[in-house]
């Protein structure tokens, strides 16, 4: 695709990952974040005047005095978040001198302190991030406080460090968002589909739906991460989208990308998107490595409250992050306790 330097405007940069998909415990997470770039750091746009994905910058360069990754130890003064992959960001539950989530949450409630967004609890967190809780009762109960890792006046040191060095570089954070899918809707759409894959596409098209309806007309590119082997997502993107036409522009074993361009006849300009599935992908596009962190802090979130829920029923059981063999270990005590229907809601069948 042929890149040019006219004409230029803001961009539209957002980025969709999952946390959660392959334990037998806790709720799917899908995350998004938005960014717009001003139009003095937008990429270059292809013949037609549509943003390009050859053509994207770098927003850890654009970001680099306040944003960096989990390995960079080249600094000379740590940055005021970090955005990474979470698998990378999140350290072991064994370590003694820092919280394992610190970084995955003072950064993400960062983010959300640009907005004005300070919560006080995880259920204020789940607002904030429209991510419904109410998915079954181990999810019920009292808030929790938030931050647990560092306190409300240090998110708001951060919040102001990383507000000014996005000012300073043209960008700014439209939306920081989230989907949880519970596990008796997961069994539910499995048991219909006989695909755990469609449970992650369903919740990953809800949060594209949402940049299609914010920001459709603004020619929005986002990045998703894949999720198997499947490359071809035309259908599937078709389905999701009736009101639209969708357009293949590449399918490689790496990275399929697509054009979802909205039908002629309705009134206004015509919503255009790009979507590109690539492996990977939140080790290459900010938005996506932040959706990934908050994917995963809404899950941890949610695991918090399940575990509390069942050691306050067994006060012997020790809690779990639902993964493996650790899964197993606390389904063996947790059974004995289970109704029929609760085992159902309780345990992910795929």
């Amino acid at each position: 695709m042929t890149l040019v330097d006219a004409p230029r405007a803001a961009l539209i940069y957002a980025g969709i990952d999952e946390a959660g998909y392959g334990p037998r415990i806790g709720p799917l997470s899908v995350g998004l974040s938005v960014f717009r770039i001003a139009a003095e750091a937008a990429p270059k746009w292809n013949q037609d005047g549509d943003p390009c994905i050859d053509g994207l910058p770098c927003l850890w360069k654009l970001l680099r005095r306040v944003v960096g990754k989990s390995d960079d130890r080249r600094r000379q003064r740590r940055p005021a978040v970090y955005v990474d992959d979470s698998k990378r960001l999140k350290g072991a539950s064994s370590l003694k001198t820092r919280h394992p989530l610190d970084r995955l949450e003072q950064s993400v409630l960062a983010f959300l302190a640009l907005g004005g967004v300070r919560p006080k609890t995880d259920e204020e967190v789940f607002t904030a991030l429209g991510a419904d809780l109410d998915l079954a009762p181990w999810y019920e109960g009292e808030p929790i406080g938030a931050p647990i890792t560092t306190t409300a006046e240090h998110v708001g040191v951060l919040a102001m460090a990383l507000g000014a060095g996005m000012k300073r570089a043209n960008v700014e954070a439209l939306a920081v968002r989230c989907e949880l899918v519970g596990e008796a809707q997961f069994n539910e759409i499995v048991a219909d589909t006989g695909s755990k894959a469609v449970v992650n596409f369903g919740a990953a098209t809800t949060q594209l739906r949402y940049v299609w309806r914010a920001y459709g007309h603004e020619r929005p590119i986002v990045a998703v991460d894949r999720q198997g082997g499947r490359v071809c997502y035309g259908r599937p993107l078709s389905a999701a989208f009736p009101e639209a036409s969708v357009r293949v522009l590449d399918e490689v074993r790496e990275r399929s990308v697509y054009e979802v361009v909205e039908r002629a006849g309705r009134q206004g300009t015509p919503r255009r998107m790009i979507v590109t599935f690539e492996i990977e992908s939140d080790g290459r596009h900010l938005p996506t490595a932040l959706a990934s962190m908050t994917a995963k802090l809404a899950r941890e979130m949610a695991m918090a409250r399940l575990n509390r829920y069942w050691s306050h029923r067994i006060p012997e059981l020790k809690p779990t992050a639902g993964y493996g063999a650790d899964a197993n270990r606390w389904l063996r005590i947790v059974e004995p306790h289970l109704k029929s229907r609760d085992r159902s809601q309780l345990v992910r069948q795929a």
